[in-house]
């Protein structure tokens, strides 16, 4: 039990005391209180020995905290084209923490959305498929795994291919380690040749099921896009041509119909030089 005891002096008439049992108050520190009533208890004891008392009951209704999303916000991973996706998580440290202390957040989702940047026909969010080991990620279709047992499924509209990415959480098995790994395993790719090299600005929340404030706070996360040349590719279809000596004529190196040479630049560019090397 806890108690407090004002101790008064002669100034302390019964108005003076009134306003001070008005003014007393009661709140609870805790993250995760107990949701049983609290009976409070007054006695007055006035200077003679003479004391009376009075009861109130404060009724205790829990509310949700939003878990703690941290060690993400302010990461500026990059991307450069034609060397694999990014991972989001430069630092591969991310942290959730539920201020509850739940076991798992079954019922909520990991969301990762474009606040800026967005190019839907080239940029696409995805998860990982590390493996069922310890700790590990993996993906069997739109299903996610951790450690070999399924934590949630892949959004059907907000599949991260030129949208949003969202992991709903639909079992147990959703601990905070298994979704800590799970952002871990969050990646960005495009599937262009001429990437648009805007940032792309990302939104990254959590949110854990229980209801009330059950989203976290965005963590922004700012993926820069570089680009890099494709080589231009060539091919060649016709047949070997043969040269007499005896003649002397020249023989068209590359030549039949329809045309059997075919140069192709990815990205649009232009050719500035070809060589032709002739061995033996």
């Amino acid at each position: 039990d806890t108690e407090l005891l004002v101790s008064l002096n002669s100034n302390a008439n019964s108005s003076r005391v009134e306003s001070a049992i008005q003014a007393l108050a009661y709140r609870s520190t805790s993250e995760n209180p107990s949701v049983l009533s609290r009976t409070i208890t007054f006695t007055v004891t006035d200077n003679k020995g003479g004391t009376n008392n009075a009861t109130r009951t404060i009724n205790v209704t829990a509310a949700n905290d939003a878990p703690i999303l941290a060690n993400l916000g302010g990461n500026t991973p990059s991307f450069t084209e034609d060397a694999g996706a990014a991972d989001i998580d430069v630092g591969n440290d991310v942290t959730i923490t539920d201020p509850e202390g739940a076991s798992d957040f079954n019922g909520g989702n990991v969301r990762v959305s474009f606040n800026s940047g967005l190019q839907a026909l080239e940029d696409v969010l995805s998860v990982e498929s590390i493996g069922s080991s310890t700790g590990e990620i993996g993906v069997v279709g739109s299903e996610i795994q951790y450690e070999g047992s399924a934590i949630g499924d892949i959004d059907g509209t907000d599949n991260g291919s030129g949208t949003a990415l969202q992991i709903n959480l639909d079992a147990a098995a959703a601990t905070p380690a298994a979704v800590e790994a799970l952002i871990k395993a969050i990646q960005y790719n495009n599937t262009s040749n001429t990437p648009n090299t805007t940032n792309r600005i990302l939104d990254v929340t959590v949110n854990d099921g229980d209801g009330g404030s059950a989203t976290s706070s965005i963590s922004q996360v700012t993926m820069s896009v570089a680009t890099a040349n494709d080589e231009p590719t060539f091919t060649a279809s016709a047949a070997d041509p043969t040269f007499f000596s005896s003649t002397g004529t020249p023989v068209t190196v590359f030549s039949g119909s329809p045309t059997p040479i075919d140069v192709y630049t990815i990205e649009g560019d232009y050719v500035i030089a070809f060589t032709l090397t002739v061995t033996n």
